[in-house]
């Protein structure tokens, strides 16, 4: 099994990493991926990515630690509302 980009979908969005013509026929010469030019793209959108992935991972922590806080204040409230009974 092999994988791929189809070149004729990715020439529309990076032509300069497929070679031929997109109106070429087959027997006139395929259409081909130049996969060396489409590492430092990918490479640079992982890197863009994983430093999406570490500023969600650094908002969801404040954002936890936010709602202890307030679980906290709540079950504070919480205890200063319930009934003292006084035993004699």
């Amino acid at each position: 099994r092999e994988f791929g980009f189809v070149a004729q979908e990715l020439q529309m969005i990076l032509p300069q990493v497929v070679s031929g013509d997109s109106t070429q026929n087959i027997e006139e010469g395929p259409m081909m991926v130049d996969y060396s030019k489409l590492t430092p793209i990918l490479t640079k959108a992982i890197q863009e990515q994983q430093s999406q992935i570490e500023t969600l991972k650094e908002e969801n922590a404040t954002l936890k630690a936010e709602m202890e806080a307030i679980y906290e204040r709540i079950d504070a409230v919480e205890k200063q509302k319930q009934p003292k009974f006084i035993s004699k």
